[in-house]
């Protein structure tokens, strides 16, 4: 590939003083607004083989559009497709190969950054973590909004408000504007979904997402290009394969790219293209010099191929990564072995032509990638740990013996079924399960992980600890081991050992608000405040901040008696809390751990107004005054309890308290007659 660079840059150049160029200078300089839809199955809309049924704003998008129906993504990972979709280069050149994994290469330039040079205002609106600015494709961006906050994840009507807004604002001169769109990945929730709820649908979250786009579409200004894509698909099951990221069939790999613009006609173009042909086209509608990259401008006839390669295998599952490549007649797909698909013929991809392979696709075979050369590239220091589980192997590890990802697909299928059971706190059954799994599978850290997680919530702390260390020497750099293992060493009073534990976590991801809690508020119970006041300050700034972050926050200042400032922390923590119920609760906790008690018992009788069926703010006023030896006080509020939704032992719990109070009072009562 390296030797076609030159030919490249050249046919850039001269198709960036043609036409389009003209045609802008004569317009004044053109706008662009990229809106990315992430896991987005190409099938679904109708120029692409759907029914058309699901997204009418798409529908309609489409039929004034140039169509690529014929368009792939060199690797069914967010963060890998959209530095291809942001640069024109492959993960080759940007070097980023997996979710969470390396930053974009010093050498690769994106589009943002060519366009502010030449003029442009640029502003991105992303909606999840796995796109946070530390991975690199924040470059060049005036305004990159990641600011996500404790859900790691925007709605696409919070997309939709800040992209329309802008849109709709005065700007002194031409605009890039990228909108990420996340909806329709796994969980597939949409906001009238019940919150920490797994069971959304895809279909459900496609037709919300569509359903945002409109008002984006309505306040597009002209002389506009507006460039829809998507930047992977879904499996739904098709070869076995539920979500994406394990394999690198065609429900996976196909993109959606249509464009809207002047010199773009609603056509539907059958000629093979890629990701990396956004940015060529956005240089030369532009007129503006392009970089080096391994893209076309969409309307060139040049030949097009793209190497394909899915490292998330190995990395969370420590199984074979793949590799592959396709011309878009063509698709090789190398595990355990090498398997060629004509997809002209075969656009299922079920029967291996490799042993009759044609001479252009034995040619095309040599641009598969290389494991050997990726893996020298990759530093496993670079390991976020953001949403995705572990980091690379050592370099030192030998993959040969490693199972090959379709293989597997009965485990991954289970790995799935066993995240929804830890998402419902069924700990019990997922620990069940995965001591079976992990028979199957005994290296996999993201089993490890997950088994010693389990353990730790159901009080088996010292066996959960176990099994986090054994994930530690799988994937030293498991960020999610390190956070439980400290969770399970607080519960043994065994702070410093905790905080050890912690502090590895930011070591490797030093923006892991879920790290950085628990490590602030150690520091804050070892009366270490120098070192705790600024991890709170650092989140806040950088806005990691979550609900924890306020309430940590607000716990300090009640330490040092500063009232008011307490009390606009806890606001803030109200603000941004997931579940409000629970932050109230830990609000009133914290006025009367610090002795502000007629603040924390108006708090909880205020909370109870709202949230009458909630148990724990009758048992908190029930506690305060057993403290206080008032059992008269304390009974109702037991009894009250008893009438709220709880689990069964806990419930088994409080009819005891209220049996002991009762005799109690019956027997004070018998001593003063």
């Amino acid at each position: 590939m390296k030797g076609y660079s030159m030919k490249k840059l050249i046919v850039c150049l001269i198709l960036s003083w043609l036409s389009f160029a003209a045609l802008c200078q004569e317009a004044g300089k053109p706008n662009f607004v990229v809106i990315s839809l992430d896991t987005f199955r190409a099938d679904r809309l109708k120029a692409y083989g759907g029914k058309g049924d699901l997204a009418p704003n798409l529908e309609a998008f489409s039929k004034e559009a140039s169509v690529y129906v014929n368009s792939m993504t060199p690797s069914p990972v967010t963060l890998t497709a959209h530095a291809t979709l942001m640069t024109g280069c492959f993960p080759e050149k940007t070097n980023l190969f997996d979710n969470g994994i390396g930053v974009l290469s010093p050498g690769v330039r994106t589009i943002a950054e060519v366009l502010r040079e030449n003029g442009y205002d640029t502003r991105a609106f992303v909606a999840s973590d796995v796109l946070k600015a530390k991975y690199g494709l924040s470059r060049g961006f005036a305004i990159y909004d990641d600011q996500l906050g404790a859900g790691r994840r925007r709605f696409a009507f919070q997309v939709t408000e800040r992209g329309s807004a802008y849109l709709q604002g005065k700007k002194a001169g031409p605009f890039f504007l990228w909108l990420h769109y996340f909806d329709a990945h796994q969980p597939y929730l949409t906001p009238d979904d019940v919150p920490g709820s797994m069971a959304g649908k895809y279909e459900k979250a496609v037709g919300y997402v569509d359903s945002q786009l409109k008002r984006i579409f309505d306040s597009i200004p002209p002389n506009t290009y507006v460039f829809i894509v998507s930047d992977h698909g879904e499996g739904l099951g098709d070869h076995g394969e539920l979500t994406h990221g394990i394999l690198l069939y065609q429900p996976t790999t196909t993109v959606v790219i249509m464009v809207k613009g002047p010199g773009f006609k609603p056509s539907m173009n059958k000629d093979f293209r890629t990701l990396a042909d956004i940015a060529p086209t956005i240089y030369r509608i532009a007129g503006v010099k392009c970089p080096e990259m391994d893209g076309y401008a969409l309307d060139s006839g040049e030949g097009r191929s793209v190497p394909l390669s899915l490292l998330l295998p190995l990395n969370e599952y420590r199984w074979k990564p793949l590799f592959g490549a396709s011309d878009g007649r063509y698709k090789w797909i190398k595990g355990d072995r090498a398997r060629l698909f004509d997809l002209a013929s075969d656009p299922g991809e079920k029967n291996d032509i490799s042993s009759m392979a044609p001479k252009e696709a034995l040619q095309l075979k040599k641009l598969i990638p290389s494991y050997e050369d990726i893996r020298g590239r990759v530093d496993l220091a670079s390991f976020s740990g953001l949403g995705y589980l572990t980091g690379t192997p050592s370099k030192d590890t030998q993959i040969d013996k490693f199972p090959d990802p379709e293989s597997m697909l009965e485990v991954f299928d289970s790995i799935d079924e066993i995240r929804a059971l830890r998402e419902q706190d069924n700990f019990s059954e997922a620990a069940g399960r995965l001591a079976g799994l992990l028979k199957k599978d005994p290296g996999n850290p993201s089993l490890l992980f997950s088994m010693g997680d389990s353990l730790r919530h159901t009080g088996q702390i010292d066996e959960a600890v176990k099994w986090l260390d054994e994930s530690l020497k799988v994937s030293p750099a498991l960020v999610p081991s390190w956070i439980s293992k400290a969770l399970a060493l607080f519960g043994k009073e065994k702070k410093e050992e905790a905080v050890y534990c912690l502090e590895k976590a930011l070591s490797y991801d030093h923006d892991n608000i879920e790290a950085l809690n628990p490590l602030a508020a150690a520091y804050l119970d070892l009366d270490k405040p120098d070192k705790a006041f600024p991890l709170i300050e650092g989140a806040i700034a950088r806005g990691l901040a979550d609900a924890d972050t306020y309430l940590m926050q607000g716990r300090a200042h009640l330490f040092q008696k500063k009232y008011e400032a307490a009390a606009q922390d806890f606001d803030k923590a109200l603000e941004l809390s997931l579940d409000p119920r629970m932050t109230r609760k830990a609000i009133a906790d914290r006025y009367l751990l610090y002795g502000y008690d007629d603040y924390g018992l108006k708090y909880l009788k205020s909370s109870i107004a709202i949230f009458p069926d909630y148990a724990p703010y009758y048992l908190t006023l029930g506690a305060y005054y057993v403290a206080r030896e008032n059992y008269p006080a304390a009974l109702p509020f037991f009894e009250k309890a008893l009438e709220c939704p709880m689990k069964a032992e806990d419930r088994k719990n409080v009819v005891d308290i209220v049996e002991e109070l009762k005799k109690g009072m019956e027997l004070e009562q018998g001593q003063q007659q």
